[in-house]
């Protein structure tokens, strides 16, 4: 079943309150030292009424999860002295203690994520080792003792290993005591040492502080998991920590992304130069690479760059998991083209088969946990980044969602190899119907309004068919694209994307990738004021983050990059020296296809020819 969006019209929208409203932040803080300056950030949920007319209003306009953000959910700038002016003036006018004490609503249920974290409890993050205490009276540790008793095939069961968040383990032992549980029943909860018979390990978190996190937490962990362990089995652990992390302390990834962009850039540097058929196709995929990444700078713009989420940076930005799932795609590449360059015959078949195996996963993935048929971004979790939205995490973030099309696009370059093997040229109609497909491809994003004007009834079998359908469908028009590139459908847009300019563009593409994000949080959270989102301001923001990102990483690139190019001369000097003194070949030039050693008919004749040529003077050899 569909539902359309419901439309409201602007008297009935000013009716609610604003989501997002802000004292004057520099004006809170003059520097004036008679007057003390505080300037908080403050969460607010309206309480919900049913016999008023403004909170149906609320209720119905944010039903609208994919379009609306939740109207009952605001956010609040203020000024400490703002605040203590105006219930002073509320005073003068008569208004009772009691009333203002009324003004304070108590904390009430509900169903969407409200704040992030508590602040007066740090984040933190705790590996614990848990040592079941021996009860011979218990059924379950008899189980455990017998299971564990066959070393050679099964763990150890009396041996567990638990990650557990401070902040959970706090707001649990709280929810304890408001139902009545006494301190004395939470303190038998932690058990002492006892000797066991078997080795454990904790690795050493000297440089993590472990010692500090275990004097003050090791209590609060040992209660969290004995409770859940009595409550579930009638058992007690002994607990030590093994190591923490905190979200107030800094763990630098500077060095896997600095050598994560340069190997992967690096490798192109050997192939993108010259004038052959190969550095010319390389060129083009470095112009592809630079306008699909405009596009994405574009979209991370949109979607990020609003200085109302500043309260909500994470710890762990996006662009580590994003480069976490680009390591896993580019090592699932190289085995895959290993696998099939062993196995030419059965390259269709394996390819085939990978192509449905990771459709399949897709589709289930999508249907048994009621997502939509394309990954949903609505303006309301964007608030948090994502961080509580599912379907972001589960669909769009994940190695095993994105191979259905990284798979596809595989597909696609061994049949541009075949096509060069068969010596293609493209028709008329080709060229046309290319220049269309390059229209198609941002043509192809309106499809998503028909899914975010409408809300459907999940789950469903057809949306769980169209999301890797629908990659596949997008990695096909970026294919299309890619023959014509290589193929030469318009030579006057050909001769423009295959100047020099974009090739350095194109190398520098996958280090401006990782820096924009850098550049987008200080563009968009470097302002102290609620923007409104316009053209010319989208434009403005998106022109500046990829000019600023290209700068960046050009200057890691010169900053980084002698020693990689040293290294490359050393270990490739000998192979640019065959190449440059070869013999030349009549107007032979290398395509892909030469370079992963497939030939064509004409080449193979030409090669049989030499090698019957020679045998004779083997033989006398």
């Amino acid at each position: 079943m569909v539902h359309g969006a419901t439309q409201f019209n602007m008297s009935q929208y000013r009716l609610m309150p604003r989501v997002f409203q802000f004292d004057d932040y520099d004006e809170c803080l003059r520097d004036d030292p008679t007057v003390p300056g505080v300037y908080c950030m403050v969460k607010a949920v309206v309480q919900p009424d049913e016999s008023s007319s403004v909170w149906n209003v609320i209720a119905e306009y944010s039903s609208n999860w994919k379009q609306h953000l939740n109207h009952a959910h605001l956010d609040r700038g203020l000024c400490l002295q703002t605040c203590t002016q105006k219930l002073a003036e509320l005073e003068r006018q008569n208004v009772t203690q009691e009333e203002l004490d009324a003004l304070v609503v108590p904390k009430f249920q509900i169903d969407f994520p409200c704040l992030r974290d508590d602040p007066t409890v740090p984040g933190v993050y705790c590996m614990v080792k848990a040592v079941v205490q021996p009860d011979e009276s218990s059924s379950v540790w008899n189980v455990i003792a017998e299971y564990s008793s066959n070393w050679k095939q099964h763990l150890n069961h009396a041996h567990l290993d638990r990650g557990l968040c401070l902040q959970t383990c706090t707001q649990k032992l709280a929810e304890l005591e408001r139902q009545n549980v006494t301190q004395e029943e939470l303190d038998a909860l932690v058990v002492p040492k006892f000797e066991i018979d078997f080795p454990y390990i904790i690795k050493n978190g000297s440089f993590r502080d472990v010692d500090e996190y275990r004097r003050n937490y090791s209590d609060t962990f040992a209660k969290c998991i004995n409770y859940d362990l009595q409550r579930e089995h009638g058992l007690r652990a002994y607990t030590e920590i093994e190591y923490c992390d905190n979200n107030t302390k800094s763990y630098p990834i500077a060095s896997m992304v600095c050598v994560s962009f340069s190997i992967i850039r690096n490798w192109y540097r050997l192939t993108s130069r010259g004038e052959d058929a190969l550095s010319h196709s390389i060129r083009y995929v470095h112009a592809i690479r630079f306008v699909i990444f405009m596009m994405i700078n574009m979209g991370h713009n949109i979607l990020y760059a609003q200085p109302r989420t500043a309260r909500v940076i994470e710890q762990c930005m996006q662009h580590t998991w994003y480069l976490a799932a680009d390591f896993h795609m580019f090592i699932y590449g190289l085995m895959v083209c290993a696998v099939v360059l062993r196995y030419p015959k059965f390259r269709n078949y394996i390819l085939s088969f990978l192509l449905l195996l990771w459709s399949m996963i897709a589709a289930i993935i999508v249907y048994v946990n009621e997502y939509e048929a394309v990954t949903i971004l609505p303006p309301e979790p964007l608030r948090f980044f994502y961080w509580y939205w599912d379907m972001y995490h589960d669909t769009y973030l994940p190695t095993h969602m994105n191979l259905v099309n990284y798979t596809a696009a595989i597909m696609g370059s061994f049949y541009i190899l075949h096509l060069q093997k068969k010596n293609f040229k493209t028709p008329k109609m080709f060229s046309l119907l290319w220049l269309l497909g390059v229209l198609a491809i941002p043509g192809s994003f309106v499809a998503g309004y028909f899914l975010y004007s409408n809300l459907f009834e999940t789950p469903s079998a057809w949306m769980a068919l169209v999301f890797p359908l629908g990659r596949i469908f997008y990695t096909a028009l970026l294919f299309f694209l890619t023959v014509g590139f290589i193929f030469r459908a318009s030579k006057p847009v050909l001769r423009l994307l295959n100047i020099h300019f974009f090739g350095i563009l194109g190398r520098l593409t996958y280090c401006a990738y990782l820096c924009h994000f850098f550049i987008t949080r200080a563009a968009a959270f470097g302002t102290r004021r609620s923007i409104n989102l316009g053209v010319f301001e989208m434009n403005s923001s998106s022109w500046s983050t990829l000019v600023m990102s290209y700068v960046l990483g050009w200057m890691l690139c010169l900053m980084l990059e002698s020693p990689f190019i040293s290294l490359q001369k050393v270990l490739f000097e000998s192979l640019h020296g065959k190449r440059k003194t070869g013999p030349p070949s009549s107007g032979h030039r290398e395509t892909p296809a030469n370079f992963v050693g497939i030939r064509t008919a004409d080449e193979k004749k030409q090669t049989d020819a030499e090698s019957a040529r020679d045998s004779p003077e083997q033989e006398k050899f």
